[in-house]
C-alpha cells in the first residue's frame, strides 16, 4: 500500500512538471525572429524580371544595379539610394500567379518562385521583398525584379569565385567577376565623341567572368581558356597604331602585361582595373563587380 501511494505521489509530480513546461519556455530560449529570412546584408546578382514587366529603368540602370548592396534591418531599409527608417515590415503569403498578375500584371512563371509567395512590404512602399529561402530573395525596383543573395553565405559566391590556388596563382590579377565601366575603339573617323559615349553606354554594367574554367564578356564565351602571359613594350606591341597614341587607353603603361586568350586579350592594370580587347579591336575597361572591392577606380568611362 505504501509503495502504491509513493508511485501516485511521483506521478503527480511528473504531471505538474510537464504542465509547467507547457507554460514556461526553457531558460535562455528566444522566440524566432519573424523576419529572419530578410534581415541582413544582401547583394544583387541578376535581373529576374519576367516578360511584360514595365519600368522607367533603362538597360544601363538595370546593369548598374547588378552587384549593388541591399541592407535590411528592423531600423532601416536601404537599397539603390532609397532609405526607409523604421520600415515596419508587413508580410503575408499569397498564390504566386494570382499575386503577380493582380499587383504587377506579369506572368510569374518565369520567376524563381514556387506556387506560394511570401510578400514583405515596408511602410515607405518603395520596394517589396520576396524571400525564397534563407539565402535568396527577390526585391522589386520600379516595376522590375532583382534576385539578391545573402552576403557571406555560400550562395553569395559567384560562378567565378576563385579557389585559394587561383587567388595566389599567376592569373590572380585577372580572375574574378568584373563589370564593364567603359569602352573605346578606333572608330571610322566620323564618330563624334557624343556618338562614341552613347554607344559605349550600351556596354556599361555588363558582367565579365574570368576563371580557369571560362572567360565570358559581351557575347564572347570561352570555356577552359588558355591564358598566355607576356611583358610587351606598348609601341612595339601595338605597332604604333591608334592604341599607342597619346591620350588613348591612358591606363596602359609603356611596358604592358599582356594576357592572350582565344576570346580576346586582357591587360591587367591593377587588382581594381583591367582592360579587355576583343577580337574586333574594341577595348573595355572593367572594375570588380562588388563595390566594396573597387576603391574609387574609374576606367574608360572617365575619359
Amino acid at each position: 500500500m505504501v509503495a502504491i501511494k509513493m508511485n501516485c505521489f511521483l506521478c503527480q509530480r511528473v504531471l505538474i512538471a510537464l504542465s509547467l513546461s507547457l507554460y514556461f519556455p526553457p531558460i535562455g530560449a528566444q522566440p524566432a525572429e519573424p523576419d529572419a529570412d530578410i534581415l541582413g546584408k544582401w547583394r544583387i546578382v541578376k535581373d529576374v524580371s519576367p516578360t511584360g514587366a514595365t519600368s522607367s529603368l533603362s538597360e544601363r540602370d538595370v546593369r548598374r544595379l547588378i552587384g549593388q548592396p541591399l541592407s535590411v534591418s528592423a531600423e532601416l531599409f536601404e537599397f539603390n539610394n532609397h532609405q526607409c527608417a523604421q520600415p515596419g515590415y508587413r508580410r503575408n503569403v499569397e498564390d504566386t500567379v494570382d499575386y503577380f498578375y493582380r499587383e504587377w500584371r506579369v506572368n510569374s512563371d518565369e520567376m524563381p518562385i514556387g506556387a506560394r509567395v511570401t510578400v514583405v512590404e515596408n511602410r515607405c512602399g518603395n520596394n517589396v521583398l520576396y524571400p525564397t529561402n534563407k539565402d535568396h530573395l527577390i526585391v522589386s525596383e520600379d516595376g522590375f525584379f532583382f534576385e539578391a543573395v545573402r552576403v557571406g553565405s555560400n550562395a553569395a559566391a559567384t560562378p567565378e569565385s576563385t579557389s585559394t590556388s587561383e587567388r595566389k596563382g599567376a592569373n590572380a590579377d585577372i580572375f574574378g567577376t568584373w563589370t564593364i565601366d567603359g569602352a573605346d575603339w578606333q572608330g571610322s573617323g566620323k564618330d563624334s565623341e557624343a556618338t562614341k559615349k552613347s554607344r559605349a553606354a550600351i556596354y556599361m554594367g555588363m558582367p565579365v567572368y574570368i576563371s580557369a574554367r571560362r572567360f565570358f564578356f559581351n557575347e564572347n564565351q570561352c570555356k577552359n581558356p588558355t591564358y598566355k602571359r607576356s611583358r610587351q613594350q606598348k609601341t612595339v606591341y601595338f605597332h604604333g597604331d591608334w592604341r599607342a597614341a597619346k591620350g588613348r587607353l591612358p591606363f596602359l603603361q609603356n611596358m604592358l602585361t599582356v594576357v592572350e586568350t582565344n576570346c580576346g586579350t586582357i591587360y591587367p592594370i591593377n587588382r581594381k582595373l583591367i582592360l579587355i580587347e576583343d577580337r574586333n579591336g574594341m577595348f573595355f575597361s572593367a572594375v570588380p563587380l562588388l563595390q566594396d572591392e573597387r576603391d574609387n577606380t574609374r576606367g574608360l568611362s572617365a575619359r
